[in-house]
């Protein structure tokens, strides 16, 4: 912090011999350091990490089980909706990805942006479909929960889509992704 100068005088530090000084008593406390070492990412937080790598897994299984089990089962009418919950599943594991691994995006204003990932650059928005999305998500696991058609296994892997995708947005929001 620079507006908070220290001075020493060389000659008498010299003359104090060779010790150790801890940093942090150096300088004065700051709030927004404090807030910068509470901020909680993948990398700082194994709890944070394993919540993504276990949506991104999740996510995928469940994309891929409807992808191939569901799709053929389900009324025509159904499977447009089912089709674009898979495509965002599959976006949302890609995003899980790049937030474990590309620290940034937590720090950027958001929409994050990355020359050259075209990818990157458009799954920067997820957490702006996710909040469009949500509503429709919830009342379609209300139909399903409701319907005699589906299977309890059908119904639970829904829900549990639903409830993974609710608590992503909540780190979205956690990290500043909804900011403009």
């Amino acid at each position: 912090d620079f507006r908070h100068p220290d001075k020493y005088n060389l000659h008498d530090e010299l003359a104090k011999g060779d010790r150790v000084v801890d940093m942090l008593s150096i300088f004065v406390a700051n709030d927004e350091y404090k807030k910068l070492t509470n901020f909680k990412t993948p990398r700082t937080s194994i709890w944070m990490a394993a919540f993504l790598f276990g949506a991104g897994v999740f996510l995928f299984l469940f994309a891929v089980y409807f992808g191939i089990v569901f799709l053929r089962n389900i009324a025509r009418k159904d499977r447009a909706g089912i089709v674009g919950i898979m495509i965002m599943d599959f976006f949302l594991v890609y995003y899980c990805f790049q937030l474990m691994v590309n620290e940034s995006i937590l720090y950027f204003p958001a929409p994050y942006r990355e020359p050259g990932s075209v990818l990157l650059n458009s799954a920067a928005y997820l957490p702006f479909l996710c909040l469009l999305v949500m509503p429709l998500l919830l009342y379609k696991n209300v139909g399903i929960i409701k319907s005699e058609s589906y299977k309890p296994f059908i119904k639970a892997m829904f829900t549990l889509n639903v409830i993974t995708c609710l608590l992503l947005m909540g780190l979205f929001y956690y990290w500043g992704l909804y900011i403009l």
